[in-house]
C-alpha cells in the first residue's frame, strides 16, 4: 500500500526527482502537484495544507542549494546553444520549463554565443547549405526555411545557405 501523503514524502520525492533530472522551481512544483493528484485518484484524503507544503519543500531545497532557477536556466542554455538552438527558440524552451522572463533575460543577455554560431551548428547537424553532400542548389529553398523554422533570422539563414563551402563559412564566424 503505498505512504500516506506528508511533507516528509512530498520532500523526499522532491529529492529523487532532483537526484534524477535538473529542474526549475517550477518544474519540480508541477511534480509534486502530480504527485498529489496520483494519492487523490486513489481516493485518498488530501489535506488543505498540501498546497503550502510543496512552497515549503521547493523553499527548502533553495536554501540547501539543490533547487537553483539561475543555474539550471544557464546550463539549459549551454545545452540548447550547443544543439543550435536559436535565442527565439531558447527563450521559448526556457519558458516551458518555468523559467520567470526577468531570469531568462538576465541569462540571455550574459550569454556570449549568438545566434550565427548557432545557426552554423544548426545548418551542420542538419545538413543544411554548405554541409550538404548532395543537391544542394535544388533544396536552397528548403534549408532556408528549416533555418528560418529553428527561428533563426532569413538574413541570417541566407548567410549561411549562401556561404560557397562550410570552410569558408567557419572561417567567416572566427572573423565575428
Amino acid at each position: 500500500m503505498p505512504s500516506a501523503l506528508t511533507s516528509e514524502l512530498l520532500y523526499k520525492r522532491a529529492l529523487h526527482y532532483l537526484e534524477r533530472y535538473a529542474a526549475s522551481s517550477a518544474g519540480l512544483r508541477a511534480v509534486l502537484q502530480r504527485s498529489i493528484k496520483r494519492h487523490e485518484r486513489r481516493g485518498e484524503d488530501i489535506p488543505a495544507q498540501a498546497g503550502q507544503w510543496i512552497e515549503n519543500v521547493i523553499s527548502k531545497l533553495q536554501q540547501a542549494g539543490y533547487l537553483n532557477d539561475k543555474a539550471f536556466a544557464e546550463t539549459k542554455l549551454v545545452s540548447l546553444r550547443r544543439a543550435g538552438n536559436s535565442t527565439q527558440k531558447i527563450r521559448q524552451k526556457l519558458m516551458l520549463k518555468g523559467v520567470e522572463s526577468g531570469l531568462m533575460d538576465e541569462v540571455l543577455a550574459a550569454d556570449e554565443s549568438n545566434d550565427r554560431q548557432a545557426a552554423i551548428a544548426f545548418a551542420r547537424r542538419r545538413r543544411l547549405g554548405p554541409f550538404a553532400t548532395t543537391r544542394r542548389v535544388e533544396l536552397r529553398d528548403k534549408h532556408l526555411a528549416a533555418l528560418a523554422r529553428a527561428g533563426f533570422a532569413l538574413s541570417l539563414a541566407r548567410q549561411i545557405i549562401n556561404a560557397p563551402d562550410a570552410d569558408t563559412l567557419l572561417e567567416m564566424d572566427e572573423d565575428c
